[in-house]
């Protein structure tokens, strides 16, 4: 397979068992009485669950077929997550749900269609501005984790509350300088040195909270931690914040191809996986192999620099016009459960930054 194959490959085989996971939460949280909605959450974990057994081992045609079904499934749970959504915060569906964790969970399913969608479209932004998009998603997603641990904990551990809270605090903090990156960087974006010593920063908080999260599963494990965390959710952001790791140390990796400024618009992307020689223990040989992420070590970047004479004239760079827009619109299906209000369309990413090969993508939602 081609790396954008690999890549979707490996989007669909880390997100389709974590939007199986919410179907469950939700279905816990749901109040007793909510018996349509319960329904509706356990369809959607067996369909996942369908999904995850056939992408184990999928060739290059069965591929496509699959993410074309996660796509469809991925777009109709978003409308689930917003109809549970709005009626939490009209205050006509009780349980113990918080909201900000169904808008956390539509997030992150709206990101996962969103990838599909560019992988499969091969459309392609450059590194950095990948980079800092990542950035803005997982620091975000970190802060919410953050609270979640806090407020599912007994009131009577403060020191873990505390820590949690100090979490919070660090990637509010770090979400705010990247949104800071993604406004000077917007119109020339480029590794500047300062952006790469704010990432190796992210990495290390995220690494902290990692370790952080290890911990609270194994107390969790062994009774010896007070809270109302399942064990099982504590696995799940666990897997996040590797995710999360692993997804800004691959960005990292790619900026090392860039030699200097020239190189910009032309950057290889770095292999998703290293090679490997482990078959995968569900298929017989010679299928597909299954290789395992991994985690290398990030260098600091040295400044990127290159001749003036080699600098090439900068692009001029024209507003876009409804002629020249290029957008991707995909439609969604309609769900099942009416929506309270009309759903907006989906954009991403929510800046146009005129660069070739740059696609925004739009799910209008009927």
């Amino acid at each position: 397979m081609n790396n954008q194959k690999d890549k979707l490959l490996d989007e669909l085989r880390f997100w389709l068992p974590i939007m199986k996971e919410h179907a469950v939460f939700i279905g816990i949280g749901l109040p007793c009485d909510e018996s349509k909605l319960i329904k509706k959450a356990q369809d959607y974990e067996n369909s996942y669950d369908s999904l995850i057994k056939k992408v184990k081992c999928p060739n290059e045609q069965s591929l496509d077929t699959i993410a074309e079904e996660a796509l469809n499934l991925n777009l109709e749970f978003i409308q689930y997550l917003t109809f549970v959504l709005d009626s939490l915060i009209e205050c006509t569906l009780g349980g113990s749900l918080y909201p900000l964790l169904i808008d956390h969970m539509r997030r992150e399913a709206i990101r996962f269609s969103v990838n599909i969608i560019k992988l499969r479209s091969k459309s392609t932004i450059i590194p950095t501005e990948e980079l800092i998009q990542k950035e803005l998603f997982w620091s975000k997603i970190m802060v919410d984790h953050s609270e979640f641990i806090a407020h599912f904990l007994d009131p009577s551990e403060d020191k873990f509350i505390n820590d949690a809270h100090m979490f919070s605090d660090a990637f509010n903090r770090l979400h705010c300088q990247a949104e800071d990156f993604e406004s000077m960087l917007e119109i020339t974006p480029r590794p500047i040195p300062s952006l790469i010593r704010f990432s190796n920063e992210m990495l290390q908080v995220g690494e902290d909270f990692r370790r952080f999260n290890i911990a609270i599963y194994e107390l969790l494990n062994s009774c010896q931690i007070l809270s109302i965390i399942p064990t099982q959710l504590a696995k799940h952001l666990l897997q996040e914040a590797e995710r999360f790791l692993f997804e800004i140390k691959r960005d990292l990796n790619s900026l090392e191809y860039i030699k200097s400024p020239c190189d910009l618009y032309s950057a290889p992307m770095p292999p998703v996986f290293p090679p490997s020689n482990t078959p995968c223990p569900s298929c017989p040989s010679p299928n597909p192999s299954m290789p395992t992420p991994c985690y290398p070590p990030i260098q600091p970047m040295p400044h990127p620099s290159c001749p003036a004479s080699s600098v090439p004239e900068a692009p001029i760079l024209k507003p876009s016009t409804p002629e020249t827009e290029n957008i991707l619109t995909i439609d969604a299906k309609k769900s099942e459960i009416e929506l309270i209000v009309p759903a907006q369309p989906i954009v991403r990413p929510k800046k146009n930054f005129f660069q070739p090969n740059t696609s925004q993508i739009k799910i209008n939602f009927k």
